[in-house]
């Protein structure tokens, strides 16, 4: 914390994670960033930034390519900001932007050539109400 109203984080995180829907997991490797700082007495914002780099596991390509298994690669980054006003000391109200980008090697998979919709840029605006206890 490099003042009393203000805080820095840096990380990194290795893991992997369950996947239900793609292959049986995935190894994740994450670098991120963030800072919190009180502006004004009842005025709170953050940002942060991240980026993923995800290694799916056991994903079976069809029987005609002979049922081998592919080595589907993500990069995802994401940014976001939040701005928080806060009323009392128990509610506050606020809003957020987060910006997610996904690019994917998948569909240059000889098995999935034809695969849509891996690739993508998602915005998301969300409002907050909160009470703090």
């Amino acid at each position: 914390a490099p003042t009393i109203t203000t805080r820095l984080v840096l990380g990194f995180r290795h893991e992997f994670r369950n996947s239900p829907v793609i292959g049986n997991f995935y190894d994740v490797d994450t670098p991120y960033a963030a800072v919190n700082a009180m502006l004004a007495q009842r005025l709170m914002w953050s940002a942060f930034g991240r980026y993923e780099y995800r290694r799916y596991r056991g994903i079976s390509s069809s029987a005609s390519a002979g049922g081998a298994l592919e080595d589907r690669r993500d990069n995802v980054f994401q940014a976001g900001t939040q701005l928080d006003l806060f009323v009392s000391h128990w509610f506050y109200m606020g809003a957020s932007y987060i910006a997610t980008i996904n690019d994917s090697n998948y569909a240059d998979l000889p098995a999935f050539q034809n695969a849509a919709g891996l690739d993508y840029v998602k915005h998301l605006i969300l409002g907050r109400l909160g009470v703090t206890y």
